[in-house]
């Protein structure tokens, strides 16, 4: 199966002070993505999965608020993002017919090089790890739960590395992030 991802937005806001109506605006034109899974089954309890994921995330090339006709151009921002690639793998075990476990690993790209790394996004490559139960309730009703821990590269920002932006942050940004989930899932 491969899938085809895209959608573009625009978003607006009318902003009433004391004295007057402002509008705000900016144009969101998300990326395209490519999924290319597959399955299989190699035994009755066991089966393996994988993922390839290709983004097209080069379109994002700036970041443009529309405020106010005097400021616009300050705000505006070259992102000059790269196009990327997810790689996943995992496993299913079925230990009963109403309990199934799961586990995999994911490695994703940024679209962010560190030339054009900023503090508002600094953004790296991730490491995904996960895992995952199923348990069936009844004819129904079935209950997911899951955990995944994000790893992160480090990112540097300095003036240097932001082609001599004498106003950049400097210094080291660090992240990792976890995610737990739960979900009750049925069918008629």
């Amino acid at each position: 199966m491969i899938g085809l991802s895209r959608s573009e937005r625009t978003l607006s806001s009318h902003t009433l002070t004391p004295k007057e109506t402002v509008l705000m605006g900016a144009r969101l034109a998300t990326v395209t993505s490519y999924p290319m899974p597959s399955f299989l089954l190699p035994t009755d309890k066991w089966a393996l999965h994988a993922d390839l994921l290709w983004t097209n995330w080069s379109k994002f090339q700036s970041l443009d608020p529309k405020v106010n006709p005097l400021i616009d151009p300050a705000l505006s921002k070259e992102q000059n993002w790269d196009d990327t690639l997810r790689f996943s793998i995992g496993t299913s075990y079925k230990h009963s017919d109403r309990l199934t476990l799961r586990a995999g690993l994911a490695y994703d790209e940024s679209p962010v090089s560190t030339s054009n790394s900023t503090l508002r996004i600094p953004d790296s490559d991730r490491t995904w790890a996960s895992i995952g139960a199923s348990y069936v309730l009844n004819g129904c009703y079935t209950l997911d739960i899951g955990y995944t821990h994000i790893f992160a590269d480090d990112v540097s920002l300095s003036p240097e590395a932001l082609g001599g932006n004498t106003e950049a942050f400097l210094g080291e940004i660090e992240g990792t992030g976890d995610i737990f989930s739960i979900g009750l899932s049925g069918s008629f």
